[in-house]
């Protein structure tokens, strides 16, 4: 007997449990699907119809209220490149002072500076600059 015994625990255990668990699975998947079905039916419309009366009571924004959004916009805008520009500005005077003299300051007369014509004469001691003339050379060819 105990021969059979073992035997028929072997095919339980081969045969009989396996099979018992895989029925018990497709309850479970079976259960599972149609509570999905269930609750995407119920809350998917019911979402979708509480969406489409929110938006249809929702009043449509008035033009006084759309002007105002534009112009709040459009300042804060204008704003930004304002500053932009006197920023630009800025670094471009510095940039042209710099050209001129160091760090923006004029450069001051003094030797470099050149004379002009209409200002005060000269005295017997300065000379005047080009007004000597320079030898022709001659070429022989």
């Amino acid at each position: 007997m105990r021969g059979t015994n073992s035997v028929s625990r072997l095919i339980e255990c081969m045969l009989v449990t396996p099979f018992d668990r895989y029925l018990e699975q497709v309850k479970k998947n079976k259960i599972n699907l149609s509570l999905k079905k269930l609750d995407l039916e119920h809350y998917g419309e019911k979402s979708t119809a509480d969406a489409k009366m929110l938006v249809n009571a929702e009043d449509a924004a008035s033009r006084e209220q759309l002007q105002e959004l534009v112009r709040k916009e459009s300042r804060a805008e204008n704003n930004k490149l304002k500053n932009e520009l006197e920023r630009l500005n800025k670094h471009m005077k510095y940039l042209t002072n710099a050209k001129n003299g160091e760090r923006g300051h004029e450069p001051s007369g003094g030797a470099s500076a050149k004379r002009n014509p209409n200002s005060t004469p000269l005295t017997k001691n300065q000379k005047k600059k080009g007004t000597r003339r320079r030898p022709k050379i001659l070429r022989i060819r």
